[in-house]
């Protein structure tokens, strides 16, 4: 594979690729082009909020597809992306235990954040970010920033080497540097040892080479020389998507 030598993130390519894996029968968008499976959460859940601006029906059809599942089978979102999304929920509060995979039904896919342990900030940078952000919202500024630090504590310069980066083949997870960047947009929060241009351009560069230039679509992991693996997906892309926004969007939670 060819490195990727552009450090701009085109957004309309972005938005292109979530469009394309919208498949109308199931009101959802799939993984990935290669792989057919349709997340509730992460991926559609995400993918709603990053597509709201883009195209509202979408967002809507989306939005009203999750909402059924979550009432027609009695499931609740237990997530720690609900953190992004909607952080003062009164109805549902993230989670932060380790996520179970479970198959609702046909193709339809969720990860339930229930499992026997909780997630620490010093273990996950994506769960640090996430926690950052929750704590930040309700108002505990010094667990945010604790969580913040210790988040970036893994980022060595190139990427994050946290918990899953050895069983990750040793590749970096592209959707930690676009959750980086989210997270500095929302709480102000930066590396003292660096100027927050610095931070910036680095985040700014790491999404923006990890884009595919033909399908739109963000690299879910690259090497320590930049070079990204071959694929690209929902997840990744949504949030390289609201990342580049610097808002935080409103939540969907509720059925």
């Amino acid at each position: 594979m060819k490195e990727n030598n552009s450090p701009i993130f085109n957004i309309t390519k972005a938005y292109e690729y979530l469009v394309n894996r919208y498949d109308a029968h199931y009101g959802l968008v799939k993984e990935s082009e290669n792989i057919d499976k349709y997340w509730l959460w992460s991926d559609n859940i995400l993918g709603a909020q990053a597509l709201k601006d883009y195209s509202y029906v979408l967002y809507i059809n989306i939005t009203n597809t999750i909402r059924n599942y979550i009432h027609n089978h009695h499931i609740s979102l237990n997530s720690a992306w609900i953190a992004l999304v909607n952080p003062t929920s009164t109805i549902q509060s993230p989670s932060f235990k380790a996520p179970i995979n479970k198959n609702l039904l046909n193709n339809i896919w969720y990860s339930d954040y229930v499992g026997p342990t909780e997630l620490g900030c010093t273990d996950y940078a994506d769960i640090a970010f996430l926690k950052s952000i929750y704590f930040f919202e309700v108002n505990n500024p010094d667990k945010s920033k604790e969580c913040y630090n210790a988040g970036l504590n893994m980022f060595d310069g190139i990427g994050f080497k946290d918990k899953a980066f050895i069983s990750d083949g040793y590749e970096y997870a592209t959707y930690k540097v676009a959750l980086w960047k989210i997270v500095t947009n929302v709480t102000g929060l930066i590396n003292t040892k660096e100027a927050p241009e610095v931070i910036s351009k680095i985040q700014n560069v790491i999404i923006g080479k990890m884009q595919n230039r033909v399908t739109g679509g963000e690299y879910t992991h690259y090497s320590a020389n930049l070079i990204p693996n071959n694929q690209t997906n929902v997840e990744t892309t949504s949030l390289a998507i609201i990342a580049s926004k610097r808002i935080l969007l409103p939540g969907i939670s509720r059925p």
